[in-house]
């Protein structure tokens, strides 16, 4: 939690419950505010994830990644980039996460964005 700023966990989630195929949480719906360096000119962007009471996904992965979907909007986390035009271009709902052991792709309704490892 710490790309957040953030104490251990500020939307008093409960433990993440899987199934063969399935990953879910519940807490509290809340808003999770930060700031990332992705190589736009060298700055930080700062941004939002909202995370709505229950989030759900269908899983796929191995031993070194998962894979995450997003399947209903409702259940999503969305994403909101301070910029307008960043936003525009790959804000909203996140429809996927993918992430292995040296970056994590997320995938939005508009883009989809590669963070690497060692951006936190």
């Amino acid at each position: 939690m710490s790309i957040f700023g953030a104490d251990e966990n500020p939307c008093e989630r409960g433990n993440v419950e899987l199934s063969i195929d399935t990953a879910s949480n519940s807490g509290r719906a809340c808003t999770l505010a930060g700031n990332i360096a992705i190589g736009i000119g060298g700055s930080d962007v700062e941004f939002a994830i909202s995370v709505p009471p229950t989030v759900e996904a269908r899983r796929e992965g191995s031993s070194f990644s998962v894979d995450l979907n997003f399947d209903e909007p409702q259940l999503a986390p969305y994403l909101q980039l301070k910029d307008p035009d960043l936003q525009a271009d790959w804000g909203g709902v996140i429809t996927r996460v993918q992430a292995n052991p040296n970056n994590f792709i997320i995938e939005t309704t508009a883009g989809c964005i590669r963070v690497s490892g060692d951006s936190t």
